[in-house]
């Protein structure tokens, strides 16, 4: 912070002020890295959580997503089942009209 040749001249006084002063400054750079790296922790914390919560809601919508595809192939398999039935509705009532013929 000073230059060194300022210590070797001066009186007790001043050399003193002096190095509370760099000691002063020195704890202060040193709380603020602490507080910084504290913050950056505190930031890390949250985007942790932030991925979570995402993570969660991707699986939620992954499962539900995955429900209504077995619904639609349900309804589709109900449907299918039912176009068969109609069908072979429909032919039974051609054989029975030709055999009328």
């Amino acid at each position: 912070m000073f230059k060194k040749g300022l210590l070797q001249g001066g009186s007790d006084g001043v050399k003193s002020l002096i190095l509370r002063y760099e000691t002063l400054v020195q704890n202060k750079n040193d709380l603020q890295q602490r507080d910084f790296s504290k913050e950056k922790q505190e930031q890390r914390l949250k985007l942790q959580q932030l991925i979570l919560d995402h993570n969660t809601r991707i699986a939620k919508i992954s499962t539900r997503i995955a429900q209504l595809h077995d619904q639609l192939n349900q309804y589709q398999r109900k449907e299918s089942m039912r176009e068969e039935k109609f069908i072979n509705q429909i032919d039974i009532r051609r054989t029975n009209v030709i055999f009328l013929i």
